[in-house]
């Protein structure tokens, strides 16, 4: 056995692919966003972007929860269906969960006045928002997200990554800070929900260029539409709940700071610092691009299981190449990254540091979750993200209320070694998929055994 032989990254399949140019293009376009974090967080106070922050973790969950995982589902039904030419089922995919999306963004809302009215005691209108809370404000704008989730898909499925990213990434930094730096020359305050509407006015845009600029083979309105929600809602439900346990985990720091310390202020600084870790992401979320459309045809059958090992070795591989080049710059210059937001958020650089080893872990090994949803296994996805938010709330009830801001890193950083590696394990033990090696690897390993 030559261990020398073994690639770390295939150069050629990335030039290939364009996997470096959706690489870039992410890249710019998550600086774009953080850019954009840094610029609100500059506009306000630290409490009131703790308050902004709430809200819009609100607006992330509720998206989640209305879309039902579609963004997803549609990378392992809509390329084949867009390659065999069936219109008709592309049409009916499309409306169903768009449809969905909004009816049960509807229901949101109207859960939502509910229980608010049944709470307060000091007759402030739900519609009112200038009285509450941002989050109320917040809830009206799900719809707008939920859509937006949708939207890079349809290209992807079309096997247009580079366009997706570059649409899905741009758009939303340029249309947001756009709006924000034109409120104070327009006469308007700069708060928490004029952030937020900035927010919802930048993903309507990328919904509108999207339609605009989609193939002719991806037809969201046919006359005669065909529906399988049956086959369709069986993958996409389970998905969505992984989803937005996962996403609730990435938020459970923010939400239990609020909850358990009252402190607005903490929770700014956390939220800086994950904004900050999310630059780590930027290697994971652009490859997901590419990985997941190739990953659909092939997620099935003993037939493609050599074909299923090669993209998940090739993928662990450049993700932990890729990975590293984002996350060490970050860590060694974490002061003058916080600085960006701020003087007073340069406090934050223990949970930095927690929340970069945290986002290093999951960029670099968190495509296994992804791996054993496409390959059938998404109740468990979902069974380890819950225990993972379980075991989050546990050490956060503990940690928290001793060490603010930086308890709730330590718990983000633990859950996220226990899950990354239950991933791992169950999807080698029931798929037989290891992380980095190549087919021919295991063969030789095997044979030397």
């Amino acid at each position: 056995m030559n261990l020398r032989r073994i690639r770390v990254i295939d150069w050629q399949q990335i030039a290939a692919q364009g996997t470096f140019l959706v690489i870039l293009i992410t890249a710019l376009g998550t600086l774009g966003d953080f850019a954009v974090q840094a610029l609100l967080a500059r506009a306000v106070s630290v409490a009131w972007y703790g308050d902004f922050s709430i809200a819009y973790a609100t607006l992330m969950l509720g998206g989640i929860l209305v879309i039902l995982g579609s963004e997803r589902t549609c990378m392992r039904f809509l390329p084949t269906y867009i390659a065999a030419g069936d219109r008709e089922r592309v049409s009916g995919f499309l409306i169903l969960f768009s449809g969905m999306a909004i009816a049960l963004s509807l229901v949101m809302v109207a859960v939502f006045a509910a229980v608010h009215y049944a709470l307060d005691t000091k007759g402030v209108s739900f519609f009112d928002t200038r009285k509450g809370h941002p989050v109320l404000f917040a809830v009206w704008l799900v719809p707008f997200y939920a859509l937006y989730r949708l939207a890079p898909g349809l290209l992807n499925a079309a096997d247009w990554p580079v366009l997706s990213t570059a649409i899905y990434r741009f758009a939303v930094p340029l249309v947001t800070a756009s709006a924000i730096l034109s409120l104070p020359l327009l006469g308007y305050e700069i708060t928490p929900e004029a952030m937020l509407a900035a927010f919802a006015l930048s993903f309507l845009v990328v919904v509108l260029i999207t339609v605009a600029v989609k193939p002719h083979s991806v037809a969201i309105w046919c006359r005669h539409k065909v529906y399988m929600p049956k086959l369709w809602l069986g993958i996409s439900i389970p998905i969505m709940a992984g989803q937005f346990l996962w996403k609730l985990n990435g938020y459970s720091g923010t939400i239990l700071l609020e909850v358990l310390g009252g402190n607005e202020a903490q929770v700014g600084l956390f939220s800086a610092a994950q904004n900050a870790g999310g630059l780590v992401w930027i290697p994971y979320v652009a490859l997901l691009a590419i990985i997941l459309p190739k990953l659909g045809p092939i997620a099935q059958g003993d037939e493609h299981q050599e074909s299923r090992q090669a993209l998940y070795g090739r993928a662990t591989r450049q993700l932990t190449v890729f990975t590293l080049l984002v996350a060490v710059p970050i860590l060694l210059l974490r002061e003058q990254v916080l600085g960006l937001f701020g003087a007073d958020f340069k406090t934050a650089d223990a949970v930095l540091i927690l929340v970069v080893v945290a986002a290093l872990l999951t960029g670099c090994l968190g495509v296994s979750s992804q791996f054993l949803q496409f390959c059938g296994h998404e109740r468990l996805v979902v069974l380890i993200t819950l225990g993972s938010m379980l075991l989050d709330v546990v050490l956060c009830l503990y940690l928290v209320p001793r060490f603010e801001a930086v308890g709730a890193a330590t718990s983000f950083l633990i859950r996220g070694l226990v899950a990354e590696a239950l991933a791992i394990i169950l999807l080698w033990r029931l798929t037989g998929l290891v992380p980095f090696a190549s087919p021919a690897f295991l063969a030789r390993l095997r044979r030397s055994r």
